[in-house]
């Protein structure tokens, strides 16, 4: 359950300018002269000081990079955002390759409705403004990336500055060692220090400079003197400007770097940690624009669109011969929103509102919003859950919590369960979805069974059916199989992928009540995709490997049913032999977690982090070896469709070295070392279970 935070408390003075209450200051001057409402200034200051227009004009536009990167401190109206993203869209339009990424932090975010009413000042960013309020997130803390466009992302922060960027870092204590993130702008835009002197202090601009290179511009409205004496204390080369409107003056500058005796500084062995001290990132070691990705599944491909959206040329391997659907026809995105915290709970959060703006941006024809009734056995979980999240979501997300003459009043179903509505959840048509541009500019081969792997001359060398296939970064996105393909690159590396099966039955609609809301439980059911039946599941079959339909799972599948919606219990003039249906298998994790990123080698964890053997807590500042090029993405579970996009989104942040759409912590949860690293931590023996 990720924590709430306190939005913003918004006044509208008479000019129309929006106030805040809290730090009794405004968010922007009105420009009596020319009526832009903060347009002028925002360009002046931001837009100008750090040299955009030129900068972004001169971005290369050859083989893929990293995003020019822009962070700011204080989101409030988004407007320094859209003039960014507006500039930037008008010099470089959606088919190119170059990439904005505006990251900005904001401890109390506008309500999506007072954000709505201010950004509808700005006739002249008006689309950008639409895709902002669609994808705006829920108001809770943490990181939030938001696809605005093919090459514009959003990432919103809501925390306090200093701790958000911070969450960004990989390595906080060796930042200057093991720097490959970083910022090219900043924009200080906080609500002014006299008003808001947390906003401004050292330890933000020492994280500031541990984000930045030799060519990162500042600027800012503000020229208080600890603000201009903080950032030169911090390596940034500072000089004051001429000011907008009625200000005199204003603070410009560049980073310069700080002396190497300050930059190369050690830090101690017995450093007090939370958890266990391990680099999660690597410097990916990119040798061309290539990548193949083995896998077109829902994970596969969503990675593939992204790869290609950023510039790779990317080729995509399956042994099927089509790349339709192999399992159900609708797959639900599920909220999943939980009364406990913890990595589990937060990624699923995440990962839910994440697909919502991927399916809706990309593929909206696929994407189904009916609403979603989840029923539970006692009031008490859906009850705390309704409450936790009152004030985190608009009018239209609103989670409610429903007594079951509720749900009745809602559904037309009777139940005795109590439930939570979710309005925003959904389902995927997947035939529509695989039938879309998601290999568009990506070559597909079908057909193609993956005999070796092998890593020769710094490329990997497939063997296939159809013969040799190389290239210099390879991603397996293969479910079940990526772990028997890694023990093939590194015998002794592995993380128990589980194998579960699943069974998805279709029931004919003749004599059954409509089914209007997604209803889960147990297990689901679905509006019919067809009219002619519904689609309830799926079964979770510990141990079985039968691929085909068993009479048992879909008695199963009813069961579960009737147990929660009485209305169905209909007599079947078929047999449950005769039941269409659909088998998957699913890959699992032991934390139920997906493994995303690259592929580290066993021999040299083991031997470099052996000490937290003894002390958990040692931080080992070395950053451990991995296999060149070599990533996976794996371990879905039943949540595929609602996993795989950030997680696709995530690699590619991975191949780029980009920043990451959740917090330092949160990737390290997902990473492919985490089981290995445990292992050393608890001091138990790392050893592949026989086969």
């Amino acid at each position: 359950m990720p924590d709430k935070i306190q939005p913003a408390a918004i006044e509208t003075l008479e000019s129309g300018i929006p106030f805040s209450s809290v730090f009794d200051d405004v968010y922007f001057s009105k420009d009596e002269a020319s009526k832009s409402n903060g347009i002028n200034e925002s360009r002046a200051v931001f837009i100008e000081q750090n040299q955009l227009h030129e900068r972004f004009a001169k971005l290369y536009k050859g083989s893929p990079k990293s995003a020019f990167t822009i962070a700011e401190t204080g989101f409030g109206t988004g407007l320094n955002f859209l003039l960014a993203a507006e500039l930037f869209t008008r010099l470089h339009p959606e088919d190119h390759h170059q990439r904005l990424h505006f990251i900005s932090v904001e401890k109390h975010p506008i309500p999506k409705t007072d954000l709505k009413s201010i950004v509808n000042q700005w006739p002249s960013l008006a689309f950008l403004a639409d895709k902002l309020i669609q994808h705006y997130p829920p108001l809770v803390q943490g990181i939030h990336r938001l696809p605005i466009s093919n090459n514009i992302s959003l990432t919103l922060i809501f925390d306090d500055a200093c701790k958000g960027f911070e969450s960004l870092l990989a390595l906080p204590d060796l930042a200057h060692t093991y720097k490959d993130r970083w910022v090219d702008a900043w924009f200080l835009d906080g609500f002014a220090p006299a008003k808001n002197p947390s906003m401004w202090t050292d330890d933000l601009f020492s994280v500031m400079e541990k984000l930045s290179h030799r060519q990162t511009t500042l600027a800012t409205f503000t020229a208080a003197g600890f603000v201009n004496r903080g950032l030169r204390h911090q390596g940034f080369r500072t000089k004051k400007v001429k000011g907008y409107g009625r200000k005199r003056e204003m603070i410009a500058g560049r980073y310069q770097g700080l002396p190497l005796a300050v930059n190369t500084k050690r830090i101690k062995a017995s450093t007090p940690k939370k958890s266990a001290f391990w680099p999660i990132f690597h410097k990916p070691q990119i040798m061309s624009d290539e990548v193949t990705v083995v896998g077109a599944g829902i994970a596969g491909l969503c990675t593939a669109h992204k790869l290609s959206e950023r510039g790779f040329k990317v080729t995509v391997i399956d042994s099927a011969k089509t790349i339709l659907p192999r399992a159900n026809q609708q797959a639900v995105l599920f909220p999943n929103f939980s009364d406990k915290k913890g990595p589990l709970a937060d990624f699923h959060f995440s990962a839910f509102h994440y697909a919502l703006s991927y399916y809706r941006t990309h593929h909206p024809n696929a994407l189904n919003t009916p609403g979603l009734i989840q029923l539970f056995d006692d009031e008490s979980k859906p009850q705390n859950i309704a409450a936790h999240f009152q004030d985190c979501l608009d009018a239209d997300s609103q989670v409610t919590f429903l007594k079951p003459d509720e749900v009745k009043n809602l559904s037309g179903l009777a139940t005795q369960q109590s439930a939570l509505f979710y309005p925003d959840g959904s389902w995927i048509n997947t035939k529509e979805l695989f039938s879309t541009d998601l290999l568009t500019n990506v070559e597909l081969l079908l057909d193609t069974h993956i005999e070796k792997i092998q890593f020769e001359n710094n490329r990997w060398v497939l063997d296939t059916n159809a013969g040799k296939k190389e290239t210099t970064t390879l991603i397996l996105a293969t479910s079940i199989a990526a772990e028997e393909q890694i023990a093939s690159i590194d015998p002794n590396l592995f993380w128990k992928t589980g194998k579960i099966r699943g069974q998805v039955t279709h029931i004919p609609v003749d004599n059954l009540p409509k089914v209007k809301q997604i209803i889960c439980h147990e297990g689901y059911i679905c509006p019919s995709l067809s009219s002619s039946h519904y689609e309830l599941g799926a079964s979770y079959d510990l141990g079985s490997q039968e691929d085909t339909l068993s009479a048992e799972s879909q008695v199963q599948n009813l069961k579960k049913l009737l147990n929660v919606l009485p209305d169905f219990n209909v007599p079947y003039t078929q047999a449950y032999e005769t039941l269409a249906g659909k088998v998957g298998f699913r890959a699992t994790t032991r934390d139920y977690l997906p493994l995303v990123g690259p592929i580290p080698k066993s021999h040299d964890f083991l031997t470099r982090y052996a000490p937290l053997k003894h002390n958990k807590n040692a931080t080992i500042p070395e950053v451990g070896e991995y296999h060149p090029g070599l990533f996976v993405l794996t371990g879905f579970g039943s949540k595929g469709y609602t996993s795989a996009p950030l997680c696709a989104e995530i690699l590619a942040d991975y191949l780029t070295s980009d920043f990451f759409p959740l917090s330092t912590d949160k990737i390290q949860s997902l990473h492919p070392a985490r089981f290995l690293i445990r292992a050393i931590v608890q001091n138990q023996p790392y050893t592949k279970p026989s086969s």
